[in-house]
């Protein structure tokens, strides 16, 4: 199970780091999301046989947040 890590933009608070976690952990293989407004990412633990990078960049920007692949 790969840990990706992702730089996201806009976060203000809890708030938008519990909407970008709760909308990561409904995904089918998602199995672990920690997301930082202070750090401005979220390492996310996947299946990638079951979902893709593409598609938890689509999950992070549909909950209001530009993302990117960090390094």
């Amino acid at each position: 199970m790969p840990t990706v890590l992702l730089r996201l933009n806009g976060m203000r608070g809890p708030d938008d780091e519990e909407r970008v976690r709760t909308a990561l952990l409904a995904e089918p293989g998602v199995y672990g999301a920690v997301v930082s407004c202070e750090d401005g990412c979220a390492e996310v633990d996947i299946e990638d046989d079951v979902v893709s990078v593409d598609r938890i960049i689509e999950i992070i920007e549909t909950a209001g947040f530009p993302a990117v692949l960090a390094g």
